[in-house]
């Protein structure tokens, strides 16, 4: 019996299941349930009346790009963990944008692809002009809840950095405990 390795993924595959695990885990840790649509749109899909818009800027050695997570306000209050939160579900947002960056930091540098993160920001979807530009650049994901839809791009020419496996030890995953 001949045993060959698989071919290696190709960047934009990488990317695409980091992203996809990244937000499937988020909301499943707030008990959301999101799934993957298989096909993704050739455009930013319109953005309805009641969706919240992330962003936080991510860069590295010569990319620089943008996150972006809309979802349904509807959604956000069912993860919201506290009514309390001072500016309500833009707050919330913004905190979901840095978690699921921060994901997506982390598993990028297990393929030795190292990104800083920016300060995130919220706004309604509705007011974001570029939903309607044609994708160049930017890689869409689109997920569905029982009620809506979530949808996730980063732009930037990601999918043009080198994503090499390391071996070894993997870096700390979100909750373990580190000791000093």
């Amino acid at each position: 019996m001949n045993s060959t390795n698989p071919p290696p993924l190709s960047p934009r595959a990488v990317i695409g299941l980091i992203v996809q695990r990244s937000t499937i885990e988020l909301f499943d840790a707030y008990g959301v349930a999101v799934a993957p649509v298989i096909d993704p749109p050739a455009r930013l899909p319109h953005a309805s009346r009641d969706q919240l818009l992330g962003t936080v800027q991510l860069s590295t050695e010569g990319l620089r790009g943008k996150l972006k997570l809309a979802c349904a306000g509807a959604t956000l209050a069912r993860m919201k963990p506290s009514p309390d939160l001072p500016h309500g579900l833009q707050d919330w947002m913004r905190e979901l944008t840095n978690q699921l960056a921060g994901r997506i930091k982390n598993r990028f540098s297990r393929y030795r692809v190292q990104v800083q993160v920016g300060l995130p920001s919220a706004t309604p979807a509705a007011t974001n002009e570029a939903s309607a530009e044609p994708l160049r650049d930017t890689l869409v994901y689109v997920f569905r809840t029982l009620r809506d839809d979530v949808i996730v791009s980063l732009s930037g020419g990601f999918d043009n950095a080198n994503f090499d496996l390391k071996g070894g030890l993997n870096p700390a995953e979100e909750g373990d405990i580190i000791l000093f």
